[in-house]
């Protein structure tokens, strides 16, 4: 699929290719502009009617303008995803404040296995959490319980202006994140006075709909880490406002490698 244009006002994720079973899916040169839901959506649910693993999808030089997640796996999985590259794409929300929800959405509620995930030279303005990386126990069919993951995936060459809130990645007790490697990240925040909500405690939400707005201003303002293990940092830079009162990364049961600690 390629050198198409699709605009939609109204509230419905704009492009799902959701087919289990899919192999050497391209979308490539395709433009969105979605007012009211997700951009390019892979999902992989036993309520859409197959039950397959989803494989070797490539999404490269796509411009996606959405108010929520301009890409994003998730949230209906149930079968494995595996072998995604996401490569020189556009994700912005101009025109409205506050902004998107967030660029890069790599979620697994369901049970399912995501794995295998390159993402690379991506340009973001205008959304609130350049990445959301989210595995917790939904399980919406009700098959899966405790059954899901999310490992080795790699995102590097990001570059977002106008953020709200940190990256975020996070499991739960029962489900760690693993192997997550983000390299040559430069982030900076929009531009006003800094808010955000001290809570001591912020709640698991572990089964319920994943989206990073759910968790509010965090108190870190370069990264939220939450049962994961083996997160690498290399070259990460992040500009919060002046006025913050935030920490650069709050980690809770997560290890992570940075330039200063290998």
């Amino acid at each position: 699929m390629h050198n198409i244009s699709i605009i939609i006002p109204y509230l419905s994720d704009d492009f799902k290719p959701f087919c289990a079973n899919l192999q050497s899916l391209q979308i490539r040169h395709i433009v969105i502009a979605q007012g009211g839901d997700d951009g390019i959506v892979l999902k992989n649910s036993k309520s859409l009617g197959k039950q397959a693993m989803m494989e070797n999808v490539t999404v490269r030089d796509c411009k996606v303008t959405s108010c929520t997640n301009a890409f994003k796996i998730g949230t209906e999985t149930s079968y494995d995803i595996s072998g995604v590259t996401v490569e020189n794409c556009e994700f912005f929300m101009d025109d409205i404040y506050p902004s998107g929800v967030s660029g890069i959405s790599i979620e697994s509620a369901d049970g399912a296995k995501v794995e295998h995930v390159e993402i690379r030279n991506i340009q973001m303005r205008g959304v609130a959490c350049p990445l959301f990386v989210r595995l917790n126990n939904r399980n919406r069919d009700r098959d899966f319980d405790n059954t899901g993951a999310i490992q080795n995936v790699k995102v590097e060459a990001l570059t977002a202006d106008g953020m709200e809130i940190p990256v975020i990645i996070t499991g739960t007790k029962n489900l760690t994140v693993q192997n997550i490697t983000l390299i040559d990240f430069n982030l900076q925040y929009a531009p006003g006075e800094d808010y955000y909500d001290y809570r001591p405690f912020v709640p698991a939400y572990d089964d319920t709909y994943p989206e990073c707005n759910r968790m509010r201003n965090l108190n870190a303002y370069g990264l939220y880490g939450r049962y994961a293990e083996n997160v690498k940092l290399e070259n990460f830079t992040v500009i919060p406002r002046e006025n913050t009162k935030r920490t650069e990364m709050l980690l809770k049961e997560c290890s992570v490698i940075t330039d200063e600690t290998v």
